[in-house]
Order: C-alpha cells, then sequence, then structure tokens
C-alpha cells in the first residue's frame, strides 16, 4: 500500500509542479512525512495489533501514539536527506517513467 500511494502521489506531485521548484520540493517533503505517519506506522501498528494482540499497550490508539513519536527522528532525517538529493538532482532524472 505505502508504494502505490508513494508512486501515485509522486507522479501527481511531479507532472504538476514540474516547473516550480520551490513548490516540487515542499511537495516531496510533505510526501515523504505523509508516507511515514500516514501509511507506514499506522499500518505496522495494524499488522502488530492483528498478530500479537496485547493489552499492555493499551490499545491502538496509545500503540500508535508511540511508534509515531519514535519514528518521528527517521522521518525527519530521511525527509531532509531526500528533499537535498531532489534538490541536486537534474529534473530529467526526477520523472517517473510511466
Amino acid at each position: 500500500m505505502g508504494g502505490i500511494f508513494c508512486g501515485l502521489a509522486y507522479k501527481n506531485v511531479a507532472w504538476r509542479f514540474r516547473e516550480t521548484r520551490v513548490a516540487y520540493l515542499g511537495l516531496w517533503a510533505v510526501q515523504v512525512l505523509v508516507y511515514y505517519f500516514i501509511v507506514v506506522v499506522p499500518l505496522f501498528v495494524v499488522g502488530l495489533m492483528m498478530f500479537y494482540p496485547d493489552a499492555e499497550y493499551g490499545g491502538f490508539i496509545a500503540l500508535l501514539g508511540a511508534l509515531e513519536v519514535g519514528a518521528a527522528p527517521e522521518a525527519i532525517f530521511t525527509t531532509i536527506v531526500t528533499t537535498i538529493i531532489m534538490a541536486a538532482l537534474p529534473m530529467r532524472y526526477k520523472r517517473p517513467l510511466w
């Protein structure tokens, strides 16, 4: 699900905002953060709750909050590094192939 989200979101951003570099990079950063906090971490919590149900964590919301706080440094670091890389690449290497 994360790959499908990223592919469709990136294609949309790449074609609509290819002329304005600042908007392109800003939306890239937003896409990476949304991927982490709306797709990856919640799906990871769903998987944990399905296969390892444990009342110790206090349920879905408590575990989700704990894991999102733990994932925040990685998400921020990844966002910064990939945005710098996307800024350095020529547009021909950033366009989706499909």
